[in-house]
């Protein structure tokens, strides 16, 4: 990221081969069509060479690649109504270590009650619990204090643990 920000435009190509699969799988989640994320990820990627000069290095990378991946996602849901993902659309060949933990059955439970969140739960739970940001780098991708993320990431834990009840049939 020093490179691009130094005006070696080239960089960008790594940092574009280093983290592609983990923002198209992250914008492949979130939005439920793996085609509308390969374009938001190219957008991502023509934001990240817009606002390099506006990347601080002394924060994390990834929280602000995940910040900025977020708000394509907004943008892109602002200008078209967001819908429930389908759990096909959610496979990728770059599973998280989340996905490792989940097979099976209860793998597609897990994605059944993921698309059933509202967008707002799903995407904290997808940086916190499948791209593995800590809290302060979650605070920093959702722009509000890491008192505000654990919250979230509490409110969100507790609608998938609901909605996976409700899957399971426990009506209690």
């Amino acid at each position: 990221m020093r490179e691009l920000q130094g005006g070696k435009t080239i960089a960008l190509e790594a940092l574009f081969v280093r983290h592609h699969p983990r923002v198209h799988s992250f914008l492949a989640r979130l939005t439920g069509d793996r085609d509308a994320a390969d374009d938001l990820v190219q957008e991502v990627f023509l934001r990240i060479l817009k606002y390099r000069s506006r990347f601080d290095p002394s924060r994390d990378f990834l929280a602000w690649l995940f910040r900025i991946a977020r708000n394509t996602a907004a943008t892109h849901f602002r200008r078209q109504k967001p819908t429930s993902p389908e759990p096909d659309d959610w496979a990728d060949d770059n599973p998280s270590a989340l996905d490792t933990l989940i097979v099976g059955e209860d793998r597609q439970q897990l994605d059944r009650a993921l698309a059933a969140l509202p967008f707002a739960h799903r995407e904290v739970l997808l940086l916190r619990g499948m791209e593995g940001l800590s809290h302060r780098d979650l605070a920093l991708a959702l722009g509000c204090s890491e008192g505000a993320a654990r919250v979230r990431v509490h409110r969100a834990l507790r609608a998938l643990k609901r909605e996976w009840a409700t899957l399971a049939g426990d009506t209690r």
